[in-house]
Parts: C-alpha cells; structure tokens; sequence
C-alpha cells in the first residue's frame, strides 16, 4: 500500500511537471521533496511489511478447531484427516497438538500437560453410539503406540 501511494506520488510530480506552470513546480513540488517523501514511505514500508508477515504466520500456525472431532467423555479430540488423537486443553488454549500416548489400554496421556485420559465403559453404557465411537477411538490409540 504504501508503495503504492509512493509511485503514485512519483506519478503525481511527472504528471503535474508537464502540465501546471514552472513557478508552482518550484514552490510547491520540488524534487528533493518528492524524493524525500517516497523514501519515508519506502522505510515505512519495509517496517510494516515484516511485522505483518509475523503476524500473518503466528495466526496461520494455529490448529483449525473444525479438523477435529470431539470424543467426549473423556475428552480428547481426533484429527479428521489423520486420525491422530490430541488433548482438547491444549489444542484449546494453548493452540498446542499434543498427540496422546498410552500408559496402558485404558489410560491415555497428554505429552505436554500430563493430563491423564481414562476410559470409563460405565459411563458410556447408556450412550450406545458414543460408547461405539469412543471404543474405536481408544483402540486406535493403543494399537498405534503399541506398534512404535
């Protein structure tokens, strides 16, 4: 942008050298000014355009909420395209993927908050689907673990 606005005024003084009288150019648009005006904008520019770019990669790093389903209770999140289970605190707050790793078949662990994940069947009893969805899911993760 404001490397447009300095071509622009680059423009402005050849287009405004061609067409209004000598004397108004001397007074009111000289070289040295224009000049210096396009350079404030340049350094201005190369100030901005970095900062952005820092800005524009820390928000882009940051785990889309929508890739996730949410496997409730115990609370866990799995990766739609991967299939990876990833604590949902830290994939919430912290904007962090901490993959879970196995204690034993029915505890699971946080790498990063050593949050535990325990399995619960009586909970789930009630809710047949769920029970269904959430079985899947903690066998994924053991035999996963279990082969590495």
């Amino acid at each position: 942008m404001l490397l447009g606005v300095s071509i622009s005024l680059i423009g402005g003084y050849l287009l405004a050298e061609y067409t209004l009288p000598v004397a108004w150019l001397e007074t009111y648009m000289s070289y040295k000014w224009m000049l210096k005006i396009s350079l404030i904008l340049l350094i201005a520019l190369s100030l901005v355009v970095p900062y952005y770019l820092t800005i524009k990669t820390k928000l882009s790093n940051r785990p889309n909420l929508k890739n996730y389903t949410q496997i409730n209770p115990p609370g866990f999140m799995k990766h739609k395209t991967t299939g990876a289970y990833y604590c949902q605190p830290c994939l919430i707050k912290n904007h962090l993927e901490s993959e879970l790793s196995t204690i034993n078949e029915n505890l699971f662990m946080c790498r990063v908050c050593k949050e535990k994940y325990g399995i619960d069947y009586k909970v789930l009893l009630s809710q047949e689907y769920l029970s269904q969805k959430h079985d899947e899911a903690a066998k994924e993760i053991y035999l996963k673990n279990k082969k590495v």
